[in-house]
Order: structure tokens, then C-alpha cells, then sequence
């Protein structure tokens, strides 16, 4: 007869669940970090200064692609070795990314390469999200469950947040900042944010060698009554569950908000530094702290919506995340072509000038 779990392994189960919230949360904080200034900052190492947007989104895009390569090889890493192996390579390759965009500043023509390079690293780092999810579904009962990944989830979502609450934060070091010889390295409101990524990667990688420990539990236990849960058990195994019925539309439908939804962070992750940047004829400082500034009430939105889903209930949620799209792509359409007359005054202006 399988015993009750003890005190001490209980406390070192949740102990290293804490851990993997702690790690969640570091690992949005340190992507978010960057987002407000990133386009000033290719436009800083730009040598040619004309750079377009369309290298903000390979950037973007090389961190997406490298994020969806690496989900995989996790996953069959954590079966076969275990959590602890790919969560420190990640934290590892989160490190080396980050050194490498804080230097890119000092790479002169090959800076905007090392930018996009060291965000394709950097994404191959957020297979700690699929490494901490599968973890907490080993690690946690059926009663457990639920509770534990609303945890990691608003984790994630307040690392969101205040990414670039960090990022105002550093304003004040201001555009040029200060060049320190004998590094050779460039500290400005651009790269500080990359070096605090560094300092953040280290102290979750501590966390990880020092206190984290696997720990796998019978998941068709209830271990607070001590009573087995044979029936979800045998449900699993009959013959009525090997062809179930599932409901089709639901889950492509699920599945396609989730991609609007993700689609529309990354597009507005890619253009909104620019968009701004053209529409309100904003320096580089102001765009970083103020597009900064609109992701972390964002970010603050973000969360509270996700606390509010038990009491406002789905369907609310889903009518108004749907209101407020159809609201938002008219504008954008209109500020779109407000960018387009703006650059095009602006050539004008300056081909009669010179």
C-alpha cells in the first residue's frame, strides 16, 4: 500500500513549485524588459541611421521561431533527463543572449545582426515555460492542479507587467549613458536593461543548484483525505474514453483566440515603437519611456483581468476582449496612414530644404 506523503517531502514539493513560479516570473520580466526600447536602440547602432522596422520584426520573429524549435527538444529532454538539466541550460542561454544584445552597441556594422542573433538565443530560453507547466502537471494532485497553474500563470503575467517598470526605471541613464574603456562597453537606458537581465538569469540560476528539486507524485491521489482516486482512473482506462467524443468546435475555436491573441502581443510588440515614434515625432528617450510606461499599465490591466475571470465569469471577458479589437483595428488603420502622410511631409520638406 503506497504511504501518504510526509511533511518534509510535501514542503519540498511546493518548495520547488515556488522556485518554477519564481522562474516564470523572471523569465517574462527579463523578455518584457526590453520591448519599449529596443527599436531605439537599433536605431542608435544603426550604422547607416536608416534603418527600417522591418528589422524589429526580424528580431521579433527570430525570438518567436527559436521559441517554437526548442518547445520540442525540452519536451523530450524533461522525459528523458528530467527538469533540472533544461531548466539550467535555459537560464544559461538566457545569460548569453543578454551579454550579447547589451554588447551589440560595441560591435559597430555587425550591431543590428548581434541584436537579432541574440534574441533568436534568448528564445531558445523560453522553453522554461513548457519545462515548468509539465512539471507542475508530475508534481501536483488533481485538487492540486488548478490552484497551482493559476499560480504560475499570474507569475507570468506579472513578469509581463513589470519588465518595463524596470525599463522606466533606467531612463534616467539617458541615451548616450557612459562608455566604460576598459570593457569596452556602452551602459545606457539601451543595454542596462540586458546586464539587469544577466544579474536576474544568475540569481534564478542559484535558486535552480541550490533549493530546486524534482519531486513526482501519484497524480490520481488526493493526499489531503488520503483517498485514491480510482474512478477518474478507471475512466481513463475504458473502453467509453479510448473514442471520446470531443466537442471540435470549442477547441478550434480556443485554439484561434489564443492565436489572435498571441498574434496581436507580438504585432504590437513590433510596431508600436515605431508607430509612436512617427506619430508623436518622439526622441528615442521619450519613446522608451513612454511606450515603456503603456506596456506596464497594460501589463497591470492584464493581471487584473485574469484575477477577475471567476468573477466576471468567461463569457464577459470574451465579449470584451472582442469589443475592444473591433475598436482597436479602425484606429490603427487610421494611424497607419497618419505615419505614411507624416514620413511623406517630412521627405518633402527636407528635399526642398536641402
Amino acid at each position: 500500500m503506497e504511504m501518504k506523503e510526509s511533511r518534509e517531502e510535501y514542503r519540498k514539493r511546493w518548495r520547488s513549485f515556488r522556485i518554477l513560479c519564481v522562474t516564470m516570473f523572471f523569465d517574462s520580466l527579463s523578455f518584457s524588459i526590453v520591448i519599449s526600447s529596443m527599436w531605439p536602440y537599433l536605431q542608435k547602432i544603426d550604422a547607416t541611421k536608416s534603418i527600417s522596422p522591418i528589422y524589429l520584426g526580424w528580431a521579433n520573429i527570430a525570438f518567436q521561431l527559436a521559441g517554437i524549435c526548442i518547445d520540442f527538444i525540452m519536451g523530450f529532454w524533461v522525459n528523458k533527463r528530467g527538469s533540472t538539466e533544461p531548466l539550467i541550460a535555459s537560464m544559461v542561454l538566457f545569460g548569453v543572449g543578454s551579454f550579447l544584445y547589451g554588447y551589440s552597441q560595441s560591435m559597430g556594422s555587425y550591431g543590428v545582426m548581434t541584436v537579432i542573433i541574440s534574441r533568436a538565443i534568448i528564445g531558445f530560453s523560453t522553453g522554461i515555460d513548457v519545462i515548468a507547466r509539465s512539471v507542475v502537471a508530475q508534481s501536483t494532485s488533481l485538487k492540486e492542479r488548478t490552484c497551482a497553474m493559476a499560480q504560475m500563470s499570474i507569475a507570468q503575467g506579472a513578469g509581463f507587467s513589470f519588465g518595463p517598470a524596470i525599463q522606466l526605471a533606467l531612463i534616467p541613464l539617458g541615451d548616450k549613458g557612459t562608455y566604460i574603456e576598459f570593457l569596452r562597453l556602452h551602459l545606457n537606458l539601451y543595454t542596462a536593461p540586458a546586464f539587469a537581465s544577466i544579474f536576474i538569469a544568475c540569481l534564478n540560476l542559484a535558486l535552480l543548484v541550490g533549493w530546486y528539486e524534482e519531486c513526482k507524485i501519484n497524480i490520481y491521489k488526493d493526499y489531503d483525505e488520503h483517498v485514491d482516486i480510482m474512478e477518474y482512473k478507471d475512466l481513463i482506462k475504458s473502453e467509453e474514453m479510448k473514442n471520446p467524443r470531443w466537442d471540435v468546435c470549442a477547441v478550434v475555436v480556443t485554439l484561434f483566440l489564443y492565436f489572435t491573441g498571441q498574434s496581436a502581443f507580438a504585432f504590437q510588440e513590433t510596431i508600436l515603437a515605431p508607430l509612436a515614434m512617427y506619430e508623436f515625432a518622439w526622441t528615442k528617450e521619450e519613446t522608451a519611456l513612454w511606450v515603456g510606461l503603456m506596456f506596464f499599465i497594460a501589463g497591470i490591466i492584464a493581471v487584473a483581468m485574469f484575477a477577475l475571470t471567476e468573477c466576471l465569469g468567461k463569457k464577459y471577458l470574451f465579449v470584451s476582449c472582442i469589443e475592444t479589437f473591433i475598436w482597436f483595428i479602425p484606429r490603427l488603420h487610421r494611424d497607419l496612414n497618419t505615419v505614411e502622410k507624416s514620413k511623406f511631409y517630412l521627405h518633402t520638406s527636407s528635399k526642398y530644404t536641402n
